[in-house]
């Protein structure tokens, strides 16, 4: 990938979802990682990526507690975070944005959708630098 938009983690336990992610986001010209639990995601170096997205509750740990401790680290406090769920129970989506997430966007979300967000979410962050 010669021009690339920025690198990404997508974390869900649904195969599907995250070949989509992958799949539409390379297609958008960003490097995608994916994993399929928080606890996998805990053991490679976050510092690198631009943006991360993961879904509310996979594993052991929720997608809200991994926001919270990724935005306590000095090291990816920085990385803005999206939030997916297909949770809509009262206030999740209030949790998840007091963790510290960027965004949280509801599944079943459009690729459309979450790619416009991930690029308005990045086009802020580059502005702050």
């Amino acid at each position: 990938m010669t021009n690339c938009q920025g690198r990404i983690l997508a974390i869900d336990d649904e195969p599907i979802v995250l070949d989509l992610i992958k799949y539409n986001l390379e297609n958008e010209g960003y490097s995608v990682d994916i994993s399929d639990s928080i606890e996998k995601a805990n053991r490679v170096d976050l510092s690198v990526y631009d943006l991360i997205i993961t879904d509310v509750k996979i594993g052991k740990l929720s997608g809200i507690e991994f926001a919270n401790n990724v935005k306590q680290n000095s090291k990816t406090s920085h990385i803005p975070i999206v939030i997916c769920s297909d949770k809509d129970m009262k206030g999740e989506a209030i949790n998840g944005l007091r963790s510290g997430a960027d965004d949280y966007i509801l599944k079943p979300f459009s690729m459309r959708e979450l790619t416009a967000r991930i690029q308005s979410i990045l086009r802020r962050h580059s502005i702050k630098k």
